[in-house]
């Protein structure tokens, strides 16, 4: 074979250097999609395990300030039902279950999302502190605790910790801490058992954890979640309580514990942190979840995370109250929605266990303030309760209802 010529060398040289560049391109491509495809199987492998974050807490996320109830347009669906309906729905019964003489009856109201405190540092734990400073701890809950006063026993979920630790999860947009001294908060307020079972309690760690169980138990209140569980005499009757998050254990696990503490209680209470924020409607895995609750032995079963308030069931005779939404909440300035419920329910108990239950439903707004969250849950009347009982109505059943009455 004869020298070829310059052009044809250069063109040789050429067409090396593009099958090169094509080569590169390739590899690349290849290992682009590699990468992706190990993500995503990674993912599906660990996802579930994972604790929920979100951009919930974003502070400041929105804006504009939205009026009440804060809720971007179109995120609940429209209810079908007219405010008739819904008044009827939730009217009480015409001729109540009149319990025998001799029968034991006690109430307990429950309520959702309690925060004192929130990111270090943040503007909403600025206003939270300042706050405390200007009105003092019974500010918080002073619209409503005549509530909690009247019942038999109260139960809050405390979602945050109560800690001077300064060592917190890493990784983490969002680690809620308040000081101790905001115990005196709930303390003052006739609550009897506060719930750690939540994605927040151990935000600074095993000393955050073990401080915020310190605190209320100084203070008479009782804990339950995360292998803690608790019992309280209430009018002769031993309640018992049991916290669960539904990231953190398997159905069989819950199932378990449920059908041990069956054992040490005459009446079984038992709380949920579960679901997806911002979703009015319960979700398959709840549903399944909180059917093998009941199997198991628990006589309610109270639901929160979800930050909205959600439906409520009744599986073979015990009430299922998904998610009562927020409570006094500083986990943010503009809560995503700021309606919530405070539930409460009537029990009385038969020879063998509970005889009848009956409920009532108190709707409520997280703050006094159409502008800032002000951290001072208020009772809602009028047209603001009938749309939280229409967020409430349009999922849940007829027989969910059927025991509760709106108070409004």
């Amino acid at each position: 074979m004869g020298k070829r010529s310059r052009s044809q060398r250069e063109k040789l040289r050429r067409r090396r250097q593009h099958m090169r560049q094509a080569g590169v391109a390739l590899v690349a491509l290849v290992a682009l999609v590699c990468i992706c495809a190990l993500t995503f199987i990674g993912y599906a492998i660990f996802a579930p395990e994972r604790e929920p974050q979100s951009a919930y807490y974003l502070e400041d996320q929105q804006s504009e300030v939205l009026a009440p109830p804060f809720v971007v347009e179109n995120e609940v669906r429209d209810s079908a039902l007219t405010d008739e309906e819904i008044e009827r729905m939730f009217a009480p019964d015409p001729q109540p279950t009149v319990p025998p003489m001799d029968s034991a009856t006690f109430t307990l109201t429950a309520v959702g999302d309690c925060t004192l405190g929130g990111v270090n540092g943040s503007n909403v734990n600025k206003r939270f502190q300042e706050a405390v400073a200007k009105y003092g701890v019974d500010y918080f809950f002073d619209n409503v605790r005549s509530i909690f006063e009247e019942d038999d026993i109260t139960l809050v979920n405390f979602e945050g910790v109560l800690t001077t630790a300064t060592k917190k999860r890493p990784e983490r947009p969002f680690n809620f801490k308040g000081s101790p001294e905001y115990v005196g908060i709930v303390a003052g307020s006739s609550v009897e058992v506060c719930t750690l079972a939540n994605n927040h309690a151990y935000d600074y760690l095993q000393q955050g954890f073990d401080d915020t169980v310190a605190r209320l138990e100084e203070n008479d209140i009782q804990v339950c979640g995360f292998g803690l569980s608790c019992v309280e005499n209430v009018r002769g009757v031993n309640v018992g309580f049991l916290g669960f998050t539904e990231w953190d254990y398997t159905q069989a696990q819950i199932v378990k514990e449920v059908e041990a503490m069956r054992e040490n209680c005459d009446v079984l209470v038992v709380s949920m942190h579960w679901g997806s924020e911002k979703r009015y409607s319960t979700t398959d895995n709840q549903r399944r979840l909180a059917h093998a609750v009941v199997d198991a032995g628990a006589d309610l079963v109270i639901g929160h995370h979800p930050h909205v308030v959600g439906e409520i069931e009744n599986y073979k005779g015990v009430q299922i109250v998904y998610s009562l939404g927020n409570f006094c909440f500083s986990g943010n300035d503009h809560p995503y929605d700021t309606d919530a419920i405070i539930y409460q329910q009537t029990f009385v108990m038969g020879s063998d266990g509970v005889g009848s239950v009956s409920a009532k439903l108190y709707p409520i707004s997280v703050s006094t303030s159409s502008v800032i969250n002000d951290f001072h849950p208020v009772l809602l009347t009028g047209e603001d309760a009938t749309r939280v009982l229409k967020k409430i109505a349009q999922n849940s059943d007829e027989e969910g209802l059927a025991l509760v009455e709106a108070v409004q």
